[in-house]
């Protein structure tokens, strides 16, 4: 019996090499027994013994030896093991990191919010200092600049008692550029009115154009010639020039053509810049090789449909803005189909007149613009609006004063490029012939290039945007289409039909959430709320949008975790200041969670979210009950201005429609040629700092030494009134008591002044 035992143990024990100790010495037969019996009825398992002990041995090696002991006592199958290690793996991670990271381990939502908060404010601040300090510095060097051009300075103060034969502005830029530039340091004028108004010599340290696709590069020089330095800002892809008065095809023409150039620089690395360009922003292109910039932040749109197709397409910006969704979930989007019948567009004339009046009942708080393929479209609209607001005075006040600002246009294609309304309506005017069959003429949309024109019409409303034609994509042959403009034409009728939620095959997909953002997701959900997820077309959407409880369509708050996106900001004031700026301009309510937060206690960060979602619906339900709404307007300016530092009190100048040298003569009238007024003794007195020097009223200078002198004028410029030497020479002379100021007086002051800008510039 003893030999036979020592023999099992001896089996047992090499046996529990392979599969590891198997407890059977240390139970009684009984227990013996039955396993056994279990071990043989579970042969599978048997011979899996020795990869199972060997995976135990390697998981308690790595240290997961207690998480194998509690999955054995509980029988946790193999989901529920592998959640349990992730778990387990999880907290050590956040435990290891917030002891090495302190500032992990004393994160707390709340503070951090209030933080980021204080962080907006300030960075909201330094922006605005900056432009205080901006105009401080231009009203220094105005001052400076008249102090060592007193002739100058001189002729421009003659020119403003004049009360007639003002110089015109080329004979100041002649005489007087340096005072006139630094009175006026900012000017705004069209490429001709620079030729003719300004001397040909550099004026200005910048020249900047805006809506520079428009300018043809022959048109710019006379600016170029007038700055040391240029920028060029205009968008490549929205209308090129247009020459009113060349000839042209007919519009009902399709203009075949190549525009393509080969923009070839001579080997001197100089040649032809212009050749094949359209524009100065073309040519600057071939000037330019780095150094561009790309604004790629879009704001005009308050609902991302409206943007959404010129984004997409590959031919315009292929995803190239940030756009933003708004939470309006109304008809941002829609299509108007007026079938054709022979007598040609009539109907679609008489149909736009009527959303013109639909919209100064429905909406007269919004501006609109009418925006016409061709101009023969666009002045039949305009007659037949003409005709109605007779016989409509509700239509006539929304047409005529309604929008002062905005007021209605109605434009053909070639003319609207810088317009925008909160509302637009874009009429096609083409169709079909008297026979039903469809024609494919639509006017500057044929042309090569046309879909850049197209850009510009489907881009123009803040709000709202309606499409009317008298036709539908699918009346459209896609073999017949020849030009990329048709084309995107008839892809745009089907996106403005479908509402503006079908960008068919150039629809972007977003990556999915991570396992964080998933659980929020479950747990929202789970509260019962509405949510939307990866709301946005473009390479920014919201996390989370929740809707409204009873008003779906309507979404009221935006939740954005620090997740991905969050993370992907370049820089602070991007993820905490300007991003949530604009979804509040939009109408949001925004909502931030803390990851750190969430792992702590996901709970009370639900919490929040649904006291933020609460709050929300009750802004939203007032809102709605006030008949609350948006309007974003904007104003326009025309015409050559001036602009100089608020700070000193100057103003742009106003013309009258005479000539331009008497506009320029009354805008340097508005600024104070002798600087800031002195203010009274007893003013003055307050105001400097510092003790009065010995000053006795009348007694002669030569009884004052330099240094006394120095004192005195240090005092009088002690309240910091911006003054040239001249202005400062006269306050002190009045200080002092001197009825008239000769050469030896003049001479021992400006001295003085002079030894006091020295110390105190």
């Amino acid at each position: 019996m003893m030999i036979a035992h020592r023999r099992l143990r001896d089996d047992l024990g090499t046996m529990s090499t392979f599969v590891g100790p198997s407890g059977l010495l240390d139970v009684d037969v009984v227990d013996v027994r039955s396993t056994l019996d279990a071990l043989l009825a579970d042969s599978a398992t048997l011979f899996r013994l020795p990869r199972l002990a060997e995976l135990a041995a390697a998981i308690d090696g790595a240290g997961f030896a207690a998480v194998r002991a509690v999955a054995g006592e509980r029988s946790l199958d193999a989901d529920a093991c592998r959640s349990a290690v992730e778990f387990v793996w999880a907290s050590s991670a956040v435990d290891r990191v917030s002891i090495d990271d302190p500032a992990i381990e004393a994160f707390d939502g709340a503070t951090h919010s209030r933080h980021v908060g204080e962080f907006a404010g300030v960075d909201r601040a330094q922006v605005s200092a900056g432009a205080a300090k901006v105009r401080r510095s231009v009203a220094e060097h105005l001052v400076a600049t008249r102090n060592s051009h007193p002739d100058g300075d001189a002729l421009i103060a003659a020119e403003v008692r004049k009360k007639s034969r003002y110089r015109t502005l080329r004979e100041l830029t002649q005489l007087a550029p340096e005072v006139l530039l630094a009175l006026k340091p900012c000017w705004a004028m069209s490429p001709l009115a620079v030729s003719q108004m300004l001397d040909a010599k550099p004026l200005f340290d910048v020249v900047i154009f805006d809506e520079a696709s428009q300018v043809p590069p022959a048109d710019a020089i006379p600016a170029l010639m007038r700055g040391r330095r240029v920028i060029v800002a205009g968008d490549s892809k929205q209308l090129p020039p247009t020459n009113f008065f060349a000839s042209a095809a007919s519009e009902n023409e399709a203009v075949s053509g190549d525009d393509s150039s080969d923009g070839s620089v001579e080997a001197d690395g100089v040649g032809n810049l212009t050749l094949g360009t359209e524009s100065v922003l073309d040519a600057m292109a071939n000037v330019i090789t780095n150094g561009s910039m790309t604004l790629r932040w879009h704001y005009r749109s308050r609902d991302e449909r409206l943007i959404a197709f010129s984004n997409a397409q590959p031919t315009l910006y292929n995803w190239q803005m940030v756009t933003f969704a708004g939470p309006t979930g109304g008809e941002a989007m829609r299509h108007v189909h007026v079938p054709w019948r022979a007598g040609g567009s009539a109907d679609e004339v008489a149909r736009v007149v009527e959303l013109i009046t639909e919209h100064s009942r429905s909406h007269p708080d919004r501006s609109l613009g009418v925006i016409a393929m061709g101009i023969d479209h666009a002045e039949r609209i305009a007659e037949a609006l003409r005709i109605a607001r007779h016989a409509d005075d509700a239509l006539d006040e929304f047409c005529g004063a309604a929008h002062p600002d905005e007021s209605l246009f109605i434009k053909n294609l070639e003319r609207v490029q810088g317009d925008e309304r909160d509302a637009i309506i874009l009429t096609i005017g083409y169709g079909k012939n008297a026979s039903g069959a469809m024609q494919y003429q639509f006017g500057p949309i044929n042309q090569v290039g046309g879909e850049r024109r197209l850009n510009v019409a489907i881009t123009r409303s803040r709000l709202q945007m309606t499409v009317v034609s008298s036709f539908l994509t699918s009346d459209l042959d896609p073999a017949r289409l020849n030009s990329e403009g048709q084309r995107m034409l008839a892809r745009y009728l089907a996106y403005a039909a479908s509402g503006g939620t079908d960008l068919g095959s150039v629809e972007r997909q977003h990556p999915p959430f991570d396992p964080f953002l998933v659980d929020v997701e479950r747990r929202l959900l789970a509260e019962g709320l509405r949510v939307v997820t990866q709301l946005g077309v473009s390479g920014y959407c919201i996390d989370f949008a929740l809707a409204h409880p009873t008003r779906t369509a309507q979404l009221v708050l935006a939740v954005e975790a620090d997740g991905p996106s969050y993370g992907a900001s370049a820089t602070a004031r991007e993820r905490d200041r300007l991003r949530r700026e604009h979804l509040e301009r939009l109408g949001w309510a925004v909502h931030r969670i803390w990851s750190t937060d969430w792992f702590r206690d996901p709970d009370a960060t639900v919490a929040a979210v649904v006291a933020a979602w609460n709050a929300a619906v009750v802004v939203a339900d007032a809102r709605a009950a006030a008949g609350s709404g948006v309007t974003v307007g904007t104003t326009s300016m025309a015409g050559p201005v001036a602009a100089a530092p608020t700070d000193a009190g100057w103003a742009p100048p106003t013309t009258d429609g005479d000539d331009e040298g008497a506009a320029v003569a009354r805008s340097f009238a508005a600024v104070s040629l002798v600087g800031s007024p002195p203010p009274p003794p007893s003013v003055a007195a307050t105001a400097r700092s510092g003790v009065r020097p010995r000053i006795v009223a009348g007694e002669p200078i030569t009884e004052y030494s330099d240094d006394e002198l120095v004192a005195i004028v240090t005092w009088v410029d002690a309240d910091d009134h911006l003054r040239t030497d001249g202005e400062l020479r006269e306050l002190v002379s009045d200080e002092m008591g001197f009825s008239r100021v000769g050469s030896r007086i003049r001479q021992r002051l400006d001295a003085a002044i002079a030894e006091h800008r020295r110390h105190d510039p």
